[in-house]
């Protein structure tokens, strides 16, 4: 389960990423850690 929440939370940065909301990959990431 939590592998296949991180290749979800890698796609969601990527997914941001060219949304252009880079700042919301942080965030993301110390909610998970």
């Amino acid at each position: 389960a939590f592998l296949h929440a991180f290749a979800d939370h890698a796609d969601s940065i990527a997914f941001y990423r060219r949304m252009g909301f880079e700042v919301r990959a942080p965030m993301t990431y110390t909610i998970l850690a």
